[in-house]
């Protein structure tokens, strides 16, 4: 509940309409299951005022999205801890994934 409200108190208060502005990026992908949760969301709060989905075109550079499974997460987490790449940059995550168990059992090889 408390995310929820941190989540809200990000928005933009339109006093005069008497409702929140939310702008966010998001893959082009994922906007058929964002408008599905808008209608949920407003059929299960019994609201009267409709959610509205706008796409707005824009210059700047989108954040970077990794998309990972169960297995490749955890991968995926080492990978963030020494830095997020660019978007459009290749994700070294694959690599990561056939690459950390050998070198890893080298490291207690060693030891």
């Amino acid at each position: 509940m408390k995310s929820i409200y941190e989540t809200m108190n990000m928005f933009n208060i339109d006093v005069t309409s008497k409702c929140l502005v939310a702008e966010c990026w998001c893959p082009d992908i994922f906007i058929p299951k964002i408008q599905e949760a808008l209608i949920q969301a407003q059929r299960t709060s019994q609201t009267a005022i409709p959610s509205v989905l706008t796409r707005i075109d824009t210059t700047q550079t989108p954040p970077t999205l990794n998309i990972t499974n169960k297995f490749t997460r955890g991968f995926q987490a080492i990978v963030d801890a020494y830095g997020v790449s660019n978007y459009g940059e290749v994700n070294p995550m694959p690599y990561t994934c056939v690459t950390f168990p050998f070198i890893f059992s080298v490291m207690f090889g060693d030891a």
